[in-house]
């Protein structure tokens, strides 16, 4: 932001340049010698001695024509001036207005005129190549800028600071010999002086372009992405319509007859193109609603850069043939190149409109090297818990996207597992949702956003999208399973490091003290058995039912470990077993089970055996203790395909609706989900509860 002192500071200098080069352009015009016979335009001075046949033909003298030509330049500056005028009203805080406004004064007013030729005064004319510097500085610096006045990425600065002294070089070595009257340079050091600033104009348009390029991918904001488009879309087109002037010029001089009238029209033409260039600043800056230009940016840079490719080539194939064969103005050397062009054209044009597309819109047109690349990343990968991030950076990575998210299902609900960019820019309706799906299964949703807002996905994107989400899709169900896997580790080790807690405190607050004191009476009885036999004796039978005590909490905690009737009787019978002490022990209670169970199964697991053991016992303690039922119905069944199914039920009261699970409930549903089964609970249609438990059983078993 500027003060107000030093916007009147900067507006009064404007002023000022403005006056000088209104001043300057309307001199260059009323400077025109009836007899010249040279025409200034904005291809350049050409001193050309052009036919009468031409002049009469066209009905104008050459004053006429140079006429012409100056007033599209004046009309050029009075574009810039307007536009710079009408920034410094409307942005008059912001210094880049500012700059923009100096800028298109000093290279409006004096880009495209001959300096030397319009003033007699020395310092005039120093004044105005002084200006003319500086505003050759200020435009190419400009771009480096535009449009938030940073030099992004920050090593763009140093072709623009380099390119200053070698401005100023230049005009030096054109203009001071011929205002001052100094003698020129040697041609020697003329030429190597313009091979050198042509390289370097080459290297700069090239830096220019890559750091618009780097910015809008990189840094830009959805306004700034739509100003860069306008403003490098008009300067591409001007340099383009240059190069096709620059490479037809030649042609024409040597073998057509008309070059005054292709020099009055490329002039018209170039500058109806370069008003392009201040007007869509103009607009970039002071209007924020514009319209979507990427395919038109996209043509431009394809044309532009295929353009300057032939000519390249051109120059190539006729210099290097001259060279060979000694000969120049061939027509036969003209139509080899020409050949050599038409051959190389389509291919051209298509490697270039693949670059630019991959660069633009990255490989969508590309989907297996998307998904190759995909797969690589995935094998790659040091874990599964890499892979969410692995695929969300390919997907933003192959089709250029600012924003996505990765998320996970897992028990009916999604977790955002990966992201690349920044949500909070874009709204719900924003954001395309691709669900992610393995074995009909959805295991997942991948969200992205577009390149651009209010743009949407074309054909060729969503193509690749729904080939993308399938091999998404087996990589994140890869990424469930391990989490499935891991958790149950953690559960198993949860469960045992508990059981080691219960049995250790167990062992110490029960059976140690309870060991202490039997040999505490055991030393007891030794100190009174001379003295006091009849107490010793009633102390040894004490000790004795203590012993047998000890033995019954010994012999629990290995049941609890894993109850012995299993390995003595084998699961089918120790379930009836178990069932019948249960119904005729249990007090208070007159139940009646039944039980079908199959004549024999398969060799189990001990984990699995020990598993439907437990289950079956939580499920009959609730229903004696909580169901107030007089039946129920234990029924096992094995399936080879299926593994294990265990349905309990009873003809109780069944759940409350506000029930709250206990302990043993969870327990059974614990042991299912560590074995890899499921268990269900629920109250059946005729009154009661109902309990289904299936487990599955692995090849080996």
């Amino acid at each position: 932001m500027l003060s107000i002192r030093k916007q009147r500071i900067l507006q009064i200098l404007w002023i000022l340049l403005a006056l000088v080069m209104i001043i300057h352009s309307s001199t260059s015009i009323f400077s025109i010698q009836p007899e010249s016979s040279q025409i200034c335009s904005i291809t350049g001075c050409s001193s050309n001695t052009y036919s009468k046949h031409e002049l009469q033909t066209l009905g104008l003298s050459l004053a006429e024509i140079n006429l012409y030509t100056h007033i599209l330049m004046l009309l050029f500056l009075i574009t810039c001036l307007g536009l710079s005028a009408l920034l410094m009203w409307k942005v008059a805080h912001e210094r880049m207005a500012y700059y923009t406004a100096f800028t298109l004064v000093a290279f409006g007013g004096t880009a495209f005129s001959k300096i030397d030729t319009f003033f007699t005064s020395s310092i005039w004319a120093t004044g105005i190549i002084a200006i003319a510097c500086a505003g050759q500085i200020l435009f190419f610096l400009f771009f480096y800028l535009f449009p938030d006045g940073k030099y992004v990425p920050h090593w763009t600065r140093y072709p623009g600071i380099i390119n200053i002294p070698l401005l100023i070089i230049y005009y030096i070595e054109i203009y001071v010999p011929v205002i001052y009257h100094t003698g020129a340079i040697p041609p020697w050091l003329h030429t190597g002086l313009l091979t050198v600033i042509t390289s370097w104009s080459i290297l700069l348009f090239s830096s220019i372009i890559f750091a618009q390029i780097y910015r809008y991918r990189h840094k830009s904001d959805l306004l700034q992405r739509r100003q860069t488009i306008l403003v490098m879309l008009s300067l591409l087109s001007t340099l383009f319509v240059y190069l096709a002037i620059t490479a037809i010029r030649p042609t024409i001089i040597a073998h057509v007859q008309g070059l005054l009238l292709f020099d009055v029209t490329a002039t018209t033409i170039m500058t109806i193109c370069l008003l392009s260039i201040p007007i869509t600043i103009g607009i970039a800056i002071l209007h924020n609603q514009l319209w979507e230009l990427n395919p038109l940016l996209n043509r431009s840079i394809v044309y532009s850069t295929l353009s300057i490719l032939i000519i390249s080539i051109y120059i190539l194939v006729v210099g290097t043939l001259s060279t060979l064969f000694q000969s120049s103005n061939n027509l036969l050397i003209s139509l080899i190149a020409t050949g050599c062009i038409a051959i190389l054209l389509q291919p051209l044009r298509n490697f270039i409109q693949q670059m630019i597309n991959r660069l633009m819109y990255g490989e969508r047109d590309n989907p297996q090297i998307v998904l190759s690349r995909l797969g690589q990343q995935l094998e790659a990968a040091l874990s599964t818990s890499t892979m969410p991030q692995t695929i969300v950076d390919t997907v933003t990575q192959a089709l250029k996207l600012p924003y996505a998210a990765l998320q996970i299902s897992y028990r009916d609900k999604q977790a955002t597992v990966a992201s690349y960019g920044n949500s909070q820019a874009y709204q719900e309706g924003q954001l395309l949702h691709l669900p992610l799906i393995a074995q009909n299964e959805t295991v997942g949703e991948l969200i992205l956003a577009t390149r651009r807002p209010n743009e949407t996905f074309t054909e060729a994107d969503k193509r690749l999208l729904k080939d993308f989400a399938y091999q998404a899709g087996l990589a994140v169900q890869a990424v469930r399973l391990s989490a499935d896997l891991q958790r149950s580790r953690e559960q198993l080790i949860l469960a045992r490091e508990e059981e080691r807690r219960r049995i250790r405190r167990d062992l110490h607050d029960g059976l140690a003290p309870t060991l202490a004191a039997l040999a505490l009476g055991a030393s007891t009885i030794g100190d009174v058995i001379t003295i006091q036999p009849a107490l010793a004796i009633d102390m040894a039978k004490e000790l004795n039912q203590n012993l047998l005590d000890a033995i019954g909490d010994i012999r629990r905690l290995v049941y609890d470990l894993r109850p012995p009737t299993l390995d003595e009787l084998g699961l089918l019978a120790a379930i009836h077993e178990y069932i019948q002490q249960q119904t005729q022990t249990s007090r208070g209670t007159n139940i009646d089970a039944s039980i079908q169970l199959p004549e024999q199964l398969p060799t189990l697991p001990a984990a699995l055996e020990v598993a439907i053991f437990r289950i079956i016992q939580e499920a009959f303690m609730n229903i004696l203790r909580h169901a107030q039922a007089s039946h129920c119905l234990l029924q096992l069944t094995y399936d080879e395909h299926t593994g294990i199914h265990l349905h309990i039920r009873d003809d109780g009261i069944g759940l409350q609706e506000q029930h709250r699970i206990g302990v043993g409930l969870l327990s059974m549903r614990e042991r299912a989900s560590e074995l890899g089964g499921t268990c269900t609970i629920a109250n059946t249609a005729a009154g009661g509860t109902s309990i289904t438990i299936q487990l599955p059983l692995t090849n080996e078993h």
